[in-house]
């Protein structure tokens, strides 16, 4: 059982204006990552359901970008004008026959 004044010194640390004593949390790291977005979430609904939606555009609009460069057989690269060369009677030196 605590002793009165054990109960005195620690509500002098507790109502003071800068908390003395650090809150300890039962749940492990990991869960108060879920905890913290679920609350967020109930706080602030449309702010969240925006944040997720800009994501998830972001993240669509950067699949798209990168499919888009990947498909077909295709593709121009530095190498164009290795390609152009002979057509337009460039030597590899860059004068002209």
């Amino acid at each position: 059982m605590p002793s009165r004044t054990s109960i005195l010194e620690t509500i002098n640390k507790v109502t003071a204006p800068t908390v003395l004593i650090r809150p300890k949390l039962t749940i492990s790291s990991f869960e108060k990552i879920f905890f913290d977005i679920r609350i967020t979430f109930v706080e602030h609904p449309y702010l969240s359901a925006g944040c997720v939606l800009g994501v998830c555009f972001g993240l669509v609009s950067w699949f798209r970008g990168r499919i888009r460069r990947n498909r077909g057989n295709f593709r121009l690269d530095d190498n164009v004008k290795d390609y152009k060369a002979p057509l337009l009677g460039i030597t590899t030196n860059g004068k002209v026959d």
